[in-house]
């Protein structure tokens, strides 16, 4: 995203508030480059959609589902070897593993969508920004570059004035 595309408020423009808050009206001013995030999908968990799935089939189910059974029954063909009856056994099953995954979250089971991971990298983000937003989801899990053995310079920070 280039700044012309920003919201007005975030390409530095003042906010326009009403007179009885005239500290709103002082310009924001993004003096960092833009944020960039990258996914690290080599790195990330490669079927998280499957492995909600077979989480969920290894807790009601007699035995541990496989990540990769479910990957190939929700979005792999039907075996050219199944016959009609066999075929559609396994449209069925597809359909009941599709709609379990909108069950599964209305029902408040969501800690079978806890087993996927994603990687980001993230790029011009302030370590208040990471410590005061993420820091607080239990969840999100972090390592920064640091400021022990890294150089830093005016191109790198921005300075208050």
């Amino acid at each position: 995203m280039t700044r012309d595309r920003l919201p007005s408020v975030l390409a530095g423009e003042p906010l326009h508030s009403p007179a009885s808050s005239p500290a709103l009206d002082t310009p924001l001013l993004f003096r960092s480059n833009m944020p960039q995030v990258t996914l690290l999908r080599d790195e990330s968990t490669a079927h998280p959609f499957a492995l909600t799935i077979a989480a969920a089939w290894s807790c009601y189910g007699e035995r541990p589902a496989k990540v990769e059974n479910v990957r190939k029954l929700v979005y792999g063909p039907v075996p050219e070897h199944f016959d009609a009856a066999r075929a559609e056994d396994r449209e069925s099953r597809r359909t009941r593993a599709i709609k379990l995954y909108a069950d599964l979250f209305a029902a408040g089971h969501h800690t079978t969508f806890q087993h996927a991971t994603f990687v980001f990298v993230l790029d011009n983000v302030s370590r208040l920004a990471i410590w005061s937003f993420f820091h607080s989801h239990p969840f999100y899990n972090s390592e920064q570059v640091s400021q022990r053995y890294r150089t830093v310079s005016g191109d790198s920070m921005a300075s208050p004035d």
